[in-house]
């Protein structure tokens, strides 16, 4: 049976005004901890990520051993930001064709890696300076390479084939 609104008169008043306090009280403790539990990370992370990329859609955040990691759209372009638990920035990355790294470094794979199939999508990294993440293999192993902007390497992981 649906309540008669004529009848809401006839209920206790101070008896309605601890329902009402009540159900009010009930809802924001548990909308409270629903975001806290949905984000984890604290409001000086989430105001220093709102400035750095104020245009930023699509936002999911991790949390992955001492840091916090958005990931997100800007313009189509996927992006990731790191942050640490201060909200200091630690790191930027975004996915970017091969033919959009510096030449410098396109010039370096061709000789370095001749004989290489080389993935066309690679990470670009933004630390203290700029690098890139390629994908390499040829048919004995895969290797993951960090390129900087001098087109020096370093191996980030080697996988012999069967």
């Amino acid at each position: 049976k649906c309540l008669d609104i004529s009848t809401i008169s006839m209920i206790d008043p101070t008896l309605f005004q601890f329902f009402i306090f009540f159900t009010l009280a009930f809802l924001l403790l548990f909308s409270a901890a629903a975001c806290s539990m949905e984000s984890g990370l604290s409001a000086k992370i989430q105001t220093v990520f709102e400035q750095d990329f104020a245009s930023a859609s699509n936002v999911k955040w991790t949390q992955k051993d001492d840091y916090y990691v958005a990931s997100f759209k800007i313009n189509e372009n996927e992006i990731a930001a790191a942050y640490n638990g201060d909200g200091e920035l630690l790191m930027v990355s975004r996915y970017i064709n091969l033919s959009n790294v510096l030449l410098k470094v396109s010039m370096a794979l061709e000789e370095k890696f001749a004989g290489y199939a080389i993935d066309e999508k690679v990470i670009e990294l933004a630390k203290e300076q700029t690098s890139y993440l390629i994908n390499v293999e040829n048919a004995k192993r895969k290797m993951q390479i960090e390129v900087d902007t001098s087109g020096v390497f370093s191996i980030k992981s080697k996988t012999k084939k069967h």
